[in-house]
């Protein structure tokens, strides 16, 4: 498990990524991206940040709730 962000500095980009295994999103799950935990220095200081995302809990609340294990914490 890890987890991975994009960051589009121009309109229109297209992302895509390879799995090694067949996509299920019963086991995908967010993170705030302004999550102080793991403090990404986002480039684009008025980004344009989907509902999903901008309401996604901290990753200490996902470890806290038990979705992840402790040792995911950067602390």
């Amino acid at each position: 498990g890890f987890g991975h962000a994009f960051e589009a500095r121009t309109e229109g980009c297209i992302v895509s990524y390879a799995l090694t295994s067949t996509y299920d999103p019963a086991t995908e799950m967010t993170i705030s991206p302004d999550d102080p935990t793991i403090n990404i220095d986002w480039l684009n200081l008025n980004p344009e940040i989907s509902d999903r995302d901008k309401f996604a809990p901290t990753l200490e609340e996902q470890v806290s709730g038990g979705n992840m294990p402790s040792d995911s914490l950067f602390l």
